[in-house]
C-alpha cells in the first residue's frame, strides 16, 4: 500500500524538540528546570545564605543598639516606623529587631537575583546568580545588616530594586501602571533613606542597556519623582521637623571648607578608599572621619593615581557603551552610586563610610563576574556551557566567595559588644577623633579613669574640642593633678573655633 504523500510546505522543516536534561547535562547546556520548583529553590537558597552569613547576629547588640528609640529617626519616617512597630507589639527584646535584618536581608537577595534574572533574561543562569552569591557575600555590608542604625540603607536599596523590576515590566507590557507603581516604590524608598537618589539616574541607565524603552514618558515619570523627592524633602526638613544640628568639625572638616580644590582633592582620596574596600575590605571599622582620611589638596599622590584608575574605567565604559556591554553597564552603575558619597558633590558624615558603598558594591560584584567570564573566554549569553568552563568558573568565585564571607563572619562577631567593637578598631583607629572619644567614654562608663583620660587626651591632641578639654580638666582635677588640669583649661579657652 502507497504512503499519501505529504502535503507540506517546502520549507517546512521538522519541529526540533529541547534536548532532554541527561543529554543537555552531556552537552554542556544549563538544564532548565521547571519554572515554579526552581523559583522556590532559588528563593530558599538565597534566604538560608543570608541566614548563613549572618545567623550569628541574632543577639542583643549594644554595640548597635543604641539608637534603637521609636522617634529617633526623624529624616526616615518608614524605618523609624518599623523600629515603633517592633517596639510596640516586643517591647525592647532588640533580638527580633536584628531577626527582621536578616529576614530583610534574604528577601532582598532573592529580588536582586530575579530582577536580574529578568534582566538577563537571554544570559545563562549562572551568570546572574553569581553575582547575586558575590553581592550577598561581601563584607562591606556588615555594618547595613548587623547594624541596626542603618537598617534605612538596606530598605531603601530594596526599594530601589523593586522599582527597578517594576520598570522592566513597564518596558516588557507598556502598561502605564507599572510606571505609578515604580514612582510610588521610589517615593517609598526615599522615606526609608535618601541613599536611594543614585536609582534615578540608575533606571535611565538600565532602560538603555536592556529594554530600549527610554522614552519621553519614561524620562517625565523620573522628572516627576525628583519633584516629588524634593517636595517631600522640603516637607520634612523645613515643615514638620526642626532643622538639626550642624555637623561637628571631626565629622567632617569639609563641612567648614571653601576651598573648591582640597574639596576634589578629598573626594579623589575618598573614591580610591571606596575602591580598596571592595577589592581588599581589610580592616573594616565602625567609624572614619577626621583625621583617619585627612582632608588635602590635589597634591596627595592619592589624587593622581585615584583619578588615573577612575579614568581608566570611565573610557572602558564609554568604550563599550555604543555596543551596550555589560561591563560597560556595570561600571557605569559602580560610578552613578559611589559619585553621590565622594565629598566632592556635597559633604557625608564621617567623611567616609562602608555603608555609602552597599549600591555600589552591585556595579563592583556585576564587574568581578564579568571578568571571570572573560578571563575563561566564555560568553555569559551561552546556553552551552560546557561542563569543565562551568567548573573553572565555579572554582574562581569560590576563590574569592570564602574569603569574603569569612570576613563577614568574623566581623559580625565584632559588632556583638562594644569592647570588642572598639578594641578591634581602634588600633586602626588611632587619627580618629570620635574613636578616641568613643574609647575613653567607654571606659569612663567603667569608671576606669586612668584610660579614659589617656584616649582622651589622644582626641585633643588632634582636635582640641573645648567640651573634650573641659572634661579633661575635671577628671584630672578629681584626681588631683592640678597641673595638667590647668593646661587643657587653658587648652579649651584658646581653642573655640574649628581649625582651618
Amino acid at each position: 500500500m502507497k504512503r499519501k504523500p505529504s502535503h507540506k510546505h517546502p520549507g517546512h522543516k521538522k519541529q526540533r524538540h529541547p534536548p532532554s536534561r541527561k543529554k543537555a547535562a552531556k552537552k554542556g547546556i544549563t538544564p532548565i528546570p521547571k519554572s515554579g520548583i526552581a523559583k522556590r529553590l532559588f528563593a530558599l537558597f538565597f534566604f538560608l545564605f543570608a541566614w548563613l552569613l549572618y545567623g550569628n547576629t541574632i543577639v542583643a547588640h549594644p554595640a548597635s543598639d543604641g539608637w534603637l528609640i521609636p522617634g529617633n529617626f526623624p529624616y526616615q519616617p518608614i524605618t523609624g516606623f518599623t523600629f515603633i512597630i517592633e517596639h510596640y507589639f516586643l517591647g525592647d527584646q532588640t533580638i527580633f529587631s536584628h531577626i527582621f535584618n536578616v529576614s530583610l536581608y534574604g528577601v532582598l537577595l532573592i529580588l536582586l537575583f530575579f530582577t536580574l534574572k529578568r534582566l538577563l533574561k537571554n544570559y545563562n543562569i549562572l551568570f546572574p546568580f553569581l553575582i547575586t552569591l558575590l553581592f550577598a557575600a561581601h563584607p562591606v555590608h556588615t555594618e547595613v545588616v548587623a547594624n541596626l542604625n542603618y537598617r534605612g540603607e538596606m530598605l531603601a536599596f530594596f526599594f530601589g530594586i523593586a522599582g527597578l523590576w517594576l520598570f522592566i515590566r513597564y518596558a516588557e507590557k507598556s502598561e502605564r501602571r507599572f510606571l505609578y507603581f515604580a514612582g510610588l516604590t521610589f517615593l517609598t524608598g526615599y522615606l526609608c533613606s535618601s541613599s536611594i537618589l543614585p536609582f534615578l539616574l540608575l533606571y535611565p541607565l538600565t532602560l538603555y542597556f536592556f529594554t530600549g524603552a527610554l522614552s519621553r514618558k519614561s524620562l517625565l515619570l523620573l522628572l516627576t519623582i525628583l519633584l516629588s523627592i524634593f517636595v517631600v524633602h522640603y516637607l520634612s526638613r523645613f515643615v514638620f521637623f526642626p532643622a538639626p544640628q550642624p555637623p561637628g568639625f571631626i565629622e567632617n572638616p569639609l563641612f567648614f571648607q571653601k576651598n573648591l580644590w582640597i574639596r576634589i582633592g578629598t573626594g579623589w582620596t575618598t573614591l580610591l578608599f571606596y575602591l580598596r574596600i571592595l577589592i581588599y575590605p581589610i580592616p573594616l571599622l565602625y567609624y572614619y572621619g577626621y583625621d583617619v582620611i585627612q582632608v588635602t589638596n590635589m597634591s596627595n599622590w592619592r589624587v593622581p593615581f585615584s583619578s588615573f584608575l577612575y579614568f581608566i574605567l570611565f573610557v572602558i565604559a564609554i568604550w563599550k557603551i555604543r555596543n551596550k556591554k555589560f561591563l560597560s553597564f556595570a561600571i557605569f552603575w559602580y560610578l552613578i552610586a559611589i559619585v553621590f558619597y565622594s565629598n566632592i558633590i556635597f559633604p557625608v558624615m564621617g567623611i567616609v563610610g562602608e555603608r555609602y558603598v552597599f549600591n555600589a558594591s552591585l556595579g563592583f560584584c556585576m564587574a568581578v563576574i564579568t571578568l571571570v567570564f572573560s578571563i575563561f573566554r566564555t560568553d555569559p549569553r551561552s546556553l552551552t556551557i560546557e561542563m569543565d568552563v562551568r567548573l573553572k568558573i565555579l572554582a574562581s568565585v569560590i576563590l574569592v566567595l570564602v574569603p569574603y564571607a569569612t570576613l563577614t563572619l568574623t566581623r559580625n562577631h565584632d559588632w556583638r559588644n562594644l569592647s570588642d567593637l572598639y578594641h578591634d578598631d581602634i588600633q586602626y583607629l588611632d587619627k580618629s577623633v570620635k574613636a578616641n572619644v568613643d574609647m575613653g567614654s567607654f571606659y569612663l562608663s567603667g569608671n576606669d579613669t586612668v584610660k579614659a583620660i589617656r584616649y582622651f587626651e589622644k582626641a585633643v591632641a588632634l582636635y582640641p574640642d573645648p567640651q573634650r578639654c573641659e572634661q579633661l580638666h575635671d577628671l584630672l582635677l578629681i584626681r588631683g593633678e592640678i597641673q595638667r588640669a590647668t593646661y587643657y583649661h587653658r587648652l579649651g579657652i584658646g581653642s573655640q573655633q574649628p581649625l582651618p
